[in-house]
C-alpha cells in the first residue's frame, strides 16, 4: 500500500438518485461515502471519509485537514476461539518513524 499526499485526488464518494415515496414518484439524491485511510499532520492514521455539506473530511477540520491518504478495503473478519470480529489493519504513518501511541506504549513498557 502506498501513502499519496495529494488529498484531491482522493475518493470523496458519489451521489445517487433514488426513488421516493411509496408510490416510486419523486427522487431524492443520497451522498453514498467512500472511506479512505488518512494521516494527519500530528502523527495520528484513521479512517475517514469525505463530509460534503461541510466540505471537510471526518475526524479533521477544514483548517487542519489530512496530508497523506491511502485506499481502504475495509475490515478483515479474524475468528478467534469461536468469535468473529472485525479487525481494522491501518499502515503507520508516512511521515513519522514512531507514532505518539506507539512512543507511549513503548516507554509504558520500559518503565514497567
Amino acid at each position: 500500500m502506498a501513502w499519496s499526499f495529494d488529498m484531491s485526488k482522493a475518493p470523496r464518494g458519489r451521489y445517487r438518485v433514488l426513488a421516493a415515496g411509496r408510490d416510486g414518484q419523486g427522487a431524492r439524491k443520497v451522498f453514498e461515502r467512500q472511506q479512505i485511510i488518512a494521516a494527519s499532520s500530528c502523527g495520528v492514521v484513521t479512517i475517514s471519509y469525505w463530509i460534503d455539506d461541510q466540505k471537510r473530511w471526518s475526524m479533521f477540520t477544514r483548517e487542519n485537514p489530512p496530508i497523506a491518504w491511502a485506499p481502504y478495503d475495509g475490515p478483515r473478519l479474524v475468528v478467534d476461539a469461536g468469535k468473529a470480529r472485525k479487525v481494522h489493519d491501518l499502515p503507520s504513518h508516512p511521515t513519522m518513524q514512531e507514532s505518539w501511541f506507539q512512543r507511549h506504549l513503548r516507554e509504558r513498557r520500559a518503565a514497567a
